[in-house]
């Protein structure tokens, strides 16, 4: 499993969706470490895109680990969460390379996550992956497939991303770039996206914060979201 077949099976996607709906060209979304693959299939790509719109976009993938991971101790330590500082010093400082790093990156990850949460500037929702998971569309064993599968996709992919600064490889681009950001998210960093943003050449851009959100913006301001999205395509 590596990036290039995620970037070639995202295209043969773009092909089919292309041929089916009789269109020479498509718009593109990537959510999370998905906007890098978007902006790397717009970059081999461009004469198939309309434009691309990333949300919890990504920049430097080995920075962006030390960062959350210092962040979590920090946290940890304000709040005197023994137990969670105990599990965080027990690790090495990202980014973490060797054996199955699921668990490892998880212990800040989560921690992170369920921070933001809980956090009084971020809008709540009832949405939950675990609620989908049990819902009529997927069976128990699809559920069981699915922990496994991002348990075991995880490790194998993630470290194929630390070498990945899109500020040093992905600035030139030759189709419009939308990045809808979470004011308050911490799993993309937002310094990272600003410096990244500035550095961006196309023929359109806009960094569109939304004030009520960490990293799932679509999850906490789902209307706000829909409606910017709509409001892109239709200009």
């Amino acid at each position: 499993m590596t990036l290039a077949q995620y970037v070639e099976d995202a295209h043969a996607l773009t092909g089919y969706l292309k041929e089916s709906f009789q269109q020479e060209k498509i718009y593109l979304m990537g959510e999370s470490w998905g906007s890098y693959i978007a902006i790397e299939l717009a970059t081999q790509y461009p004469n198939d895109y309309f434009s691309i719109i990333t949300t919890g976009q990504m920049v430097d993938f080995a920075e962006t680990e030390q960062y959350c991971y210092d962040l979590a101790l920090e946290i940890a330590r304000d709040s005197n969460d023994q137990q969670q500082l105990k599990a965080l010093e027990n690790l090495e400082r990202p980014p973490l390379t060797e054996g199955n790093i699921s668990l490892e990156v998880g212990t800040y990850l989560t921690y992170l996550h369920q921070y933001m949460a809980h956090s009084d500037d971020i809008n709540k929702t009832s949405w939950n992956t675990f609620n989908s998971l049990f819902s009529p569309e997927y069976s128990i064993k699809d559920s069981i497939k699915f922990m496994r599968a991002l348990y075991f996709t995880f490790s194998q992919v993630y470290k194929q991303l630390y070498d990945v600064d899109l500020r040093e490889s992905h600035t030139q681009l030759e189709v419009p770039i939308h990045i809808l950001h979470g004011r308050h998210d911490i799993n993309a960093p937002v310094y990272l996206v600003e410096d990244y943003y500035q550095q961006i050449s196309a023929p359109d851009k806009a960094l569109i914060y939304f004030e009520e959100s960490g990293h799932n913006l679509w999850i906490t301001e789902p209307e706000l979201f829909t409606d910017t999205v709509k409001s892109l395509l239709l200009n």
